[in-house]
């Protein structure tokens, strides 16, 4: 699915996202157009030629995308693979439960921006980067890769002044794994949504389930319209742990 065009502004919400394409796969894209995802699944899945991106952002010349409580996998590629992509934007990121099954690939990338200052993130704050891969990176910028969140948090930190809003982010290797009903399904394939289910069971870590930003408190639900408790759930799925 693309949003195209300047003046164009869309909410995406309570969808699921699953390509099953085998060249150059992308889940949803923003280009020049505005909006918000909020509790949506995105898989591009399995690609043998060209690239796997759960979200494209790109040139956001006319207003801000927020990203809002998403479970959002990199799907898998050899030719590249991320789970967020994001090229002359400034979009908030907050809540996303982040997947990326590829070894050397990003679940976050800042491709192709010559000054990351007016146009980087704008926010970054209380995400899960979970390492399916344990030798993902965490965030791929102008050549430089960052693979802790410390690192990842202080670089964007800096990019964000006079009013830095990177911070509670969160490394499956320290936070503890999520656990998912069914990651990969039957078939043991995480790309094949048919039987896969992503949502948030025991003995998931209260650090992933608590280690959600309070966004709003009225009338606030999850992809299945279950209340969200503060503080909320990371991901498209609220979990109270129970």
């Amino acid at each position: 699915l693309q949003i195209f065009g300047a003046g164009y502004s869309a909410i995406i919400a309570n969808t699921f996202f699953a390509e099953d394409i085998t060249i150059d796969s992308t889940g949803i894209e923003f280009h020049n157009a505005s909006g918000r995802m909020e509790n949506n699944i995105v898989n591009p899945g399995s690609v043998s030629a060209g690239e796997s991106n759960g979200i494209v952002l790109s040139e956001q010349t006319g207003g801000d995308v927020t990203l809002l409580n998403n479970t959002v996998a990199s799907g898998t590629s050899s030719d590249g693979s991320r789970a967020i992509r994001i090229r002359d934007s400034s979009p908030v990121i907050d809540n996303n439960l982040i997947i990326v099954s590829m070894a050397e690939f990003f679940a976050i990338e800042l491709h192709d921006t010559e000054d990351p200052a007016p146009t980087g993130i704008k926010a970054l704050r209380h995400n899960l980067f979970y390492r399916e891969n344990p030798d993902m990176e965490l965030y791929q910028y102008d050549g430089d890769w960052y693979n802790d969140i410390e690192s990842l948090e202080a670089a964007l930190n800096l990019q964000q002044q006079p009013d830095p809003q990177t911070y509670g982010n969160l490394d499956s290797d320290d936070a503890g794994v999520p656990e998912f009903l069914s990651l990969r399904g039957d078939d043991e394939d995480i790309n094949t949504m048919s039987d896969n289910d992503w949502h948030l069971v025991a003995p998931t870590a209260a650090a992933i389930y608590e280690g959600g930003r309070t966004a709003y408190t009225e009338d606030a639900v999850d992809r299945d319209g279950t209340p969200r408790t503060d503080p909320w759930s990371i991901g498209a799925y609220e979990y109270d742990g129970d």
